[in-house]
């Protein structure tokens, strides 16, 4: 098991898809997503490894063809599955004669009630798989993916690394020349966003995205925020600087959105709040750039947007209180029930 942790916005995620799309080994890939019930579920993600395996082993996939599949599905918990379709199917084939990799991105995401099934299971269940079958992991250092996996010894991406900074200059010098009026981007410039990114590179793209939209400009850099929790102030501060506004048409709907088990879909959202299509167009224009809606279903655009909604020590007036997001959608369920 080769296990990456670091920070939000380190760039895990990126690694995991440049992984997954540059090396012919990566056999199999799930993404865990924070919200998504389908996507954080261990047995869910144990089928979907399992037939992404059996498109490129055919004796595995004859293997599993041959049991009761529905019936093994319909009836075993995570770690029976995992027995079921992985280690004995696997134990009983030839080697396909190369390594190959499951990768799992995301694991923290997949943390449900203050437990994290999928890390327990890896804890417990990785040693029983054949040799030539990895596993590379990527997650933050939070205690309910630590505690399980203590065991092993994560690879930590370090942002306060000399390497890390100087990607983020090579980055910034070429990504922000477009923005500089041809005179290149200058060295001071550059100097400041490095400070300011925190080594956040997820920091350093927002800024060239606000740069693009024209928000932000090298000729204003103290008008940059510092860090990811700046960017998410400046944000909502410069979208809603009325907070009684803000409280009366967008806090209702943030807090069913955070509340969710899995992403809202936005027809649903206009249901429970009674929304014509103004109402909907209001919500993509004020708030698309952080929960943009994807094949018609509301998510946030990163997971630490929800951490910081969810602080009320960082938020302060724009604080999002899960609990009321929780009433809001089984009052509307019991209604709809009723």
């Amino acid at each position: 098991v080769f296990w990456v942790i670091g920070p939000p916005g380190a760039g895990k995620t990126a690694i995991a898809a440049w992984l997954a799309a540059n090396r012919p080994q990566i056999a199999a890939l799930h993404l865990c997503r924070y919200g998504d019930a389908q996507k954080s579920d261990p047995r869910r993600a144990i089928m979907s490894i399992a037939y992404q395996l059996s498109t490129q082993l055919p004796d595995y996939r004859d293997r599993l063809n041959a049991l009761n599949l529905e019936k093994i599905a319909r009836e075993s918990n995570a770690k029976a599955l995992f027995d079921g379709l992985i280690v004995q199917p696997l134990s009983e084939g030839a080697e396909p004669g190369r390594v190959m990799v499951v990768l799992i991105d995301a694991l923290d995401e997949a943390t449900q009630a203050g437990r994290n099934e999928l890390a327990e299971l890896i804890a417990s269940e990785i040693e029983k798989v054949p040799r030539w079958l990895r596993l590379i992991i990527t997650s933050r250092p939070e205690p309910e993916v630590q505690q399980p996996l203590q065991g092993l010894t994560p690879y930590t991406l370090d942002t306060s690394s000399p390497e890390n900074e100087h990607d983020i200059r090579d980055f910034l010098a070429r990504e922000l020349e477009p923005y500089a009026a041809g005179k290149g981007v200058p060295p001071e410039a550059i100097g400041q966003i490095v400070a300011m990114s925190e080594g956040i590179f997820l920091y350093v793209e927002w800024i060239r995205q606000e740069l693009a939209q024209k928000r932000l400009s090298l000729d204003r850099l103290s008008e940059f925020p510092r860090g990811l929790t700046g960017v998410y102030s400046q944000f909502f501060t410069r979208q809603f600087p009325a907070i009684d506004g803000f409280r009366t048409r967008i806090s209702p709907v943030l807090e069913a959105v955070v509340a969710a088990l899995e992403p809202l879909p936005i027809d649903l959202i206009g249901r429970i709040f009674k929304w014509d299509e103004y109402d909907q167009a209001d919500f993509r224009q004020e708030l698309g750039a952080m929960f943009p809606i994807t094949e018609g279903k509301v998510q946030p655009f990163h997971r630490s947007v929800i951490d910081w909604l969810t602080d009320a020590g960082k938020a302060a007036s724009y604080y999002i209180d899960r609990g009321s997001g929780h009433g809001r959608l089984s009052d509307y369920g019991w209604g709809e029930y009723a």
